[in-house]
């Protein structure tokens, strides 16, 4: 497979030199070779078998296999080959990535270039003007580092900021201040949708699942996934602003109306879920919690996740509704320093809480059993250690099928498959608010990875 991209005549970087196919040929040689500079593209770097340019304004990738997202250019994020080169040439790899250009000395192709930036504190931008879209209406764009959710409300609320950005700001705050600001002009802009707070992992490895005869099997699944009052909780967490989740597939995604039907409803059932438990071998002991007929296991499920609120509260509404049906949710919140060794999310022995891109699973084979994490590698996507013969075999079919209606197909008997065998639990769709006043004009997209996309059209009168 050959993807060829055409480089408009006038895209200057920040310096004003030219940008050219030279840059990409670069970018693609230094990505292939240093690990870092490949982070989070490695596996599709290492199917770009070589690039050429046959001049100035032409780029040209092979590939070993179909990639059905490669004009995407996942991982050619351009590097400028004028200010690198010699650096990357004489620079030892594991230290290339500590140059200033990757932090204080940025030259990049976009909208507005790095003045200045005191790491943690503050960010100033000042307007490209021949940026090849034309120049934005906003000439300067200060970003300032606030930590504390309620030093960000305060911030704005003092006139010292115009826009508080995600993530940060809890909905109830946002909410709080949408009842303040009420006639005023500001706005506060909720949306998103486009990542899923769902059970991170679930833990189907029985060298780490507790108790063992618990998660890794198919019917307690569906059992402990019934007990929980979705409904109840995205009321308590979002302020009933976002919805439910059944899925990967968020209600305002394109393919909804496609894949629908075929995704299995699992709604709140404690009386099915006492009938699954039972089933299972699955029955009360003396003091109330189950116990196992043949492993004499207490039914104790962990539930662990980072010291976030909204993860906590998350953890106590779900603990509660097991507790009747006799599961005791031991609630485990993760230290920010355990939270961050990948080995950690793999390893715990129940259920770790948290989002996660729901794209993941349309293109990313979050569940695809090459994915499985393990000591050899703990940075793939696949944590819980989710296996299904059939999950793998769809996967590996849009991989390489380009047809657009037989990739719906797909993602149907993806969707299917996966959810009837209860590989994940959606709980609620993740959305986010962003605090703005009433002289910033132009179109705000709320979600956590997009806000600032089209922020070279917004305008402060």
């Amino acid at each position: 497979m050959d993807t060829t991209w055409q480089i408009r005549s006038n895209v200057k970087w920040h310096d004003g030199a030219p940008f050219t196919s030279d840059d990409l040929m670069f970018t693609f040689a230094a990505r292939k070779e240093n690990a870092t500079l490949a982070a989070g593209a490695a596996s599709t770097l290492r199917t770009m078998v070589s690039a050429s340019a046959p001049d100035p304004l032409t780029f040209a990738i092979h590939w070993n296999q179909v990639n059905v997202r490669a004009a995407e250019a996942v991982g050619l994020d351009p590097l400028p080959r004028h200010l690198l080169e010699t650096a990357y040439q004489t620079t030892a790899p594991e230290t290339f990535a500590a140059q200033p250009y990757f932090r204080t000395e940025f030259v990049g192709l976009g909208p507005y270039r790095l003045a200045s930036w005191a790491q943690g504190v503050e960010m100033d931008l000042v307007r490209f003007d021949d940026y090849y879209l034309g120049p934005a209406p906003i000439d300067r764009i200060v970003f300032r580092f606030v930590p504390d959710p309620t030093a960000m409300v305060a911030t704005i609320l003092a006139g010292a900021a115009d826009v508080v950005l995600p993530p940060g700001v809890e909905l109830d705050a946002a909410a709080t201040v949408q009842r303040q600001w009420e006639g005023t002009g500001n706005r506060v802009v909720v949306g998103g949708l486009d990542d899923l707070n769902s059970a991170y992992t679930l833990q189907f490895r029985p060298e780490y699942a507790k108790p063992l005869a618990g998660l890794p099997n198919r019917d307690v699944r569906e059992a402990l996934f019934r007990a929980i009052d979705r409904a109840a909780m995205t009321e308590a967490l979002t302020v009933g602003l976002a919805p439910a989740a059944d899925s990967w597939v968020s209600p305002m995604h394109a393919l909804r109306r496609e894949l629908e039907a075929a995704i299995p409803q699992y709604p709140l059932d404690p009386g099915r879920s006492s009938q699954l438990l039972a089933q299972a071998g699955w029955a009360r002991g003396p003091d109330g919690v189950l116990v196992h007929s043949q492993t004499g296991e207490r039914f104790v499920l962990e539930l662990a996740g980072p010291a976030r609120s909204a993860l906590q509260k998350q953890q106590a509404i779900i603990a509660d509704g097991w507790k009747p049906m006799g599961v005791e949710g031991e609630i485990f919140v993760v230290p920010s320093a355990l939270d961050l060794i990948a080995e950690t999310r793999s390893t715990r022995p129940g259920i770790y809480l948290g989002s996660i891109a729901a794209e993941r699973y349309f293109y990313q084979d979050q569940l695809h059993a090459r994915e499985i994490t393990s000591s050899a590698n703990w940075s793939l996507r696949n944590r819980g250690g989710y296996s299904s013969p059939a999950v793998d075999a769809i996967h590996d079919q849009l991989r390489v099928t380009i047809d657009d209606a037989q990739r719906v197909g797909l993602q149907r008997e993806l969707v299917r498959t996966a959810m009837a065998d209860v590989a994940l639990w959606p709980l609620y769709w993740d959305v986010y608010p962003v605090l703005a006043v009433a002289s910033v004009k132009g179109q705000i997209h709320p979600s956590k990875g997009g806000t600032l996309t089209n922020i070279m059209e917004w305008d402060k009168v």
